[in-house]
């Protein structure tokens, strides 16, 4: 584990188990081995404040990061690795992202000083 502060905890479809963390994500696979994943590996930033596990075929996983004084965004994970939007980027409104749900072929994503953003 990254820290033993543990912030929140989802399933995914295959069984495995996602840790929230204010130093990265932790993830304890379906064969009980344990994976750590920082901001080198892909992540926004490591301190996680939301974990959403999407509902589509692949199972991807959403994490909201940052907090008050930095770069913040979302990152998901899929089988192919990470994709990120920092804070101030592709119309991520300034902030770090507190909430995310997906549905109906976009993400809503809650912005601490930004509101509401939608990327359909």
């Amino acid at each position: 584990m990254a820290e033993d502060f543990v912030k929140d905890i989802a399933v995914d479809y295959s069984g495995g188990i996602w840790f929230e963390t204010r130093m990265g994500a932790n993830y304890l696979d379906a064969e009980d081995v344990w994976h750590t994943y920082r901001t080198q590996h892909g992540l926004v930033n490591n301190y996680i404040n939301d974990i959403f596990i999407g509902d589509d075929d692949g199972g991807t996983v959403w994490f909201g990061t940052g907090y008050y004084a930095a770069t913040g965004g979302a990152s998901y994970f899929d089988e192919y690795g990470f994709l990120s939007i920092a804070s101030g980027d592709n119309a991520l409104s300034d902030g770090y992202v507190t909430a995310i749900s997906v549905f109906e072929g976009g993400w809503w994503l809650g912005v601490y000083g930004g509101g509401v953003d939608y990327f359909p």
